[in-house]
């Protein structure tokens, strides 16, 4: 994946032309029998990601067309009734007007066009930074987070009548978690680190110790079977006791349940240096779980614009049955004691 904000190419109006619908992977697998091909019209940089995509390739195989590269004209390309359509936005061509008719005409024929756009967005879970222009970040409705103040007032309502149901059980096991962190290693059973939340603004991010204390503490990225976790905090890394603690900032109101996963003031400032759209994910308040959590658990420290993908997605997408989903993918890992 590029790590770089690409600009767009040439926008292609096609008014009559909808957006592939929200479909999960799941429904996808039942759209597509056996694997389903596509034709790629005018293919440009977002046409590459996509056909790198795992998912895209295990359940599509594809051919690409352009004017200028291809021998058969457009319409002989489309003569293939089972294949579905996807429009290139990002191509470096533009559609004659008898190309766009007979584009449009494939709907009304009750063919499946979609925009790549919506398309990638929807097979990955993520908004494809190669995408991302100073045009579309003004006018995409994703960053106009402010009017939906009834969807956040139901998003905290919900958050408090959660933690309400799990606060006693929560309070026991944390208190559990710390007794064991603080007979089987030295130093304070409570980790506390300053953290970036909504709007940019600096809390004290709550959890229990899993590391071997250092006075100095730990300035690098944990990693995969990390020497610095100790046994005991391997078990509640695993089980998720060890975040527990982050009800606080949750009562508190630095946090809500699902959301971006709160990072580091020093890794915040790195990460804006290597895309501009990484304070993005500040605009709402971080979570104890996230969309990126559940589709990439264990992403590692290079992959983190990957996880501003997801996070931007959900940005985009954020509804009550999405952060619905994350719980229940959540408490799935929790029950399973998989690592997320």
């Amino acid at each position: 994946m590029s790590s770089t904000a690409l600009n767009y190419g040439v926008k292609l109006q096609t008014t009559e032309l909808q957006p592939l619908s929200s479909y999960s992977i799941r429904s996808l697998r039942r759209f597509v029998s056996g694997k389903k091909n596509c034709i790629i019209l005018n293919p440009g940089y977002l046409s590459n990601e996509l056909t790198e995509e795992i998912i895209f390739r295990r359940l599509f195989s594809f051919e690409k067309w352009d004017k200028f590269y291809t021998n058969q004209s457009l319409k002989e390309v489309l003569n293939d009734q089972d294949s579905i359509v996807l429009l290139d936005h990002t191509g470096s061509n533009d559609f004659s007007t008898q190309e766009l008719e007979l584009i449009n005409q494939l709907k009304l024929n009750g063919r499946k066009v979609y925009s790549i756009v919506s398309f990638y967005e929807h097979i990955t879970g993520r908004i494809p930074l190669v995408n991302i222009s100073k045009g579309w970040l003004m006018n995409n409705e994703l960053f106009f987070v402010n009017p939906r103040l009834k969807f956040f007032f139901l998003k905290r309502t919900i958050d408090i009548i959660i933690t309400l149901c799990i606060i006693l059980p929560a309070l026991v096991l944390s208190i559990m978690g710390m007794l064991l962190m603080k007979l089987s290693s030295k130093g304070p059973a409570l980790f506390t680190q300053k953290r970036v939340g909504k709007n940019g603004k600096i809390f004290t991010l709550y959890k229990i110790r899993t590391m071997f204390f250092s006075e100095n503490g730990h300035h690098s990225y944990t990693v995969k079977n990390d020497e610095r976790v100790t046994p005991v905090g391997k078990f509640l890394r695993i089980t998720k006791i060890d975040e527990l603690p982050q009800l606080i900032n949750l009562v508190k109101g630095e946090m809500s349940l699902i959301g971006p996963r709160p990072e580091k003031i020093d890794i915040v400032a790195k990460l804006v240096e290597e895309n501009p759209y990484y304070n993005l994910r500040h605009t709402i308040k971080p979570g104890i779980s996230g969309w990126a959590q559940v589709n990439n658990p264990t992403a590692t420290p290079d992959q983190n614009l990957e996880k501003l993908e997801y996070d931007l997605y959900y940005l985009k997408n954020m509804s009550i049955f999405l952060d619905l989903r994350v719980l229940w993918r959540t408490a799935k890992v929790v029950l399973t004691l998989n690592s997320l």
